[in-house]
């Protein structure tokens, strides 16, 4: 979920919006949330993104980093996306903890994707990749 080369573009895109990360005593990331604009949306629309490390769970922070969403969206766009409901969360894993978290506050699902991967080590050994 951390790969360092898409924490920037997943957290921290280049759009107006805000974040709030939470560390563990011993310099561990959390939990976090980001609350960001979707420029080229019509009507405006605002991209919510966060995670609380699995450790961490059921202490309230994923309802506090809801909340604190829910309210930087308000501020981000003088209330005009919350009252229309254009709140998107993007996530890359529902899980069922973070399913019942969001209908709790209202969201719902309204797309999902499965994406499958697998290790080529020993797989793909006989395959020749060629630099154009």
């Amino acid at each position: 979920m951390f790969e360092p080369e898409n924490v920037q573009e997943r957290y921290f895109p280049e759009a107006p919006g805000t974040a709030i990360c939470g560390w563990t005593s011993d310099g561990r990331l959390g939990a976090c949330a980001t609350v960001h604009l979707i420029e080229t949306a019509s009507p405006q629309m605002v991209r919510i993104v966060g995670m609380v490390r699995s450790d961490l769970r059921r202490r309230g922070i994923g309802d506090y980093l809801l909340h604190w969403s829910q309210a930087q969206t308000q501020a981000l766009t003088g209330g005009t996306a919350a009252q229309d409901g254009r709140l998107l969360i993007a996530t890359e894993s529902l899980s069922d903890d973070a399913d019942c978290l969001y209908r709790r506050h209202g969201f719902e699902q309204t797309f999902k994707e499965l994406v499958m991967e697998r290790a080529c080590a020993n797989r793909c050994r006989n395959f020749v990749i060629q630099r154009i």
